[in-house]
């Protein structure tokens, strides 16, 4: 499953040993079965009490879980964006424009950010 060739599933960050989504995985045209089949393994090894020798994000773990994803999780996930949510929360920028653009799945979308106070 972990195989970067298949390109499911990508290591969080180099030289870490926790798994996400990987962003390209629909290079391949039947990759939703894929990780269809992938879920399945893994809720048969949870519903055997089998251990698996690959760990995923606290991102991903929340998303299967069907809670939230705080910004805090992002750290796994792009530690780029994680500083810079940091550096956000500890400098004032009320007198700063904020806006990007940011990549969900294959499509890429303009996000703006308003800092209401809380994240």
């Amino acid at each position: 499953m972990m195989n970067p060739h298949y390109a499911l599933f990508k290591q969080s960050h180099i030289g870490s040993e926790t798994y996400m989504p990987n962003e390209h995985s629909s290079i391949n045209d039947e990759h939703l079965e894929y990780f269809q089949f992938c879920g399945r393994i893994v809720a048969k090894a949870i519903y055997d009490g089998q251990l698996l020798d690959c760990h995923f994000t606290r991102a991903f773990y929340s998303q299967i879980l069907g809670g939230r994803v705080s910004w805090r999780d992002m750290q796994a996930v792009d530690q780029d964006l994680y500083k810079n949510f940091v550096w956000i929360l500890e400098h004032d920028i009320d007198d700063m424009e904020v806006h990007g653009e940011a990549a969900f799945g294959s499509r890429w979308r303009a996000v703006y950010v308003c800092v209401c106070g809380s994240l």
